[in-house]
């Protein structure tokens, strides 16, 4: 008889591992069965990679509406990609958004109309 033992991951353990692999599936996994939304590496923000955040985020929902339009079976691999997708999109959509409220905060001229 095999026993397995769960494995429990702290959140600073999953910080740790995200950090480490640069690779935030476990923890956009987990958000996802938290019903949360994709994490977003805030550390990335640069203005002037506002248009890579924009045809990034339109490549993914070009990918999205391809996948849509070409019917099949959603199979488990298919569904992964289209959750990997989704959650690009909206990580980049995002940055876009951060990016734009920074711009806003940062001009008073902007904010306060001169």
């Amino acid at each position: 008889k095999c026993e397995i033992s769960p494995c429990i991951l702290t959140c600073v353990d999953l910080m740790k591992l995200t950090d480490a692999t640069q690779d935030a599936s476990i923890l956009d996994g987990l958000l996802e069965q938290l019903q949360c939304q994709p994490s977003v590496p805030v550390s990335e923000i640069c203005d002037s990679n506002m248009s890579s955040y924009l045809l990034g985020a339109t490549a993914e929902v070009g990918k999205l509406a391809s996948a849509v339009v070409s019917g099949g079976h959603f199979n488990h691999t298919r569904v992964a990609e289209f959750k990997r997708t989704v959650n690009n999109a909206i990580r980049l959509l995002t940055l876009v958004g951060i990016t734009i409220s920074s711009r806003l905060h940062s001009n008073a001229c902007i904010q306060f109309g001169c």
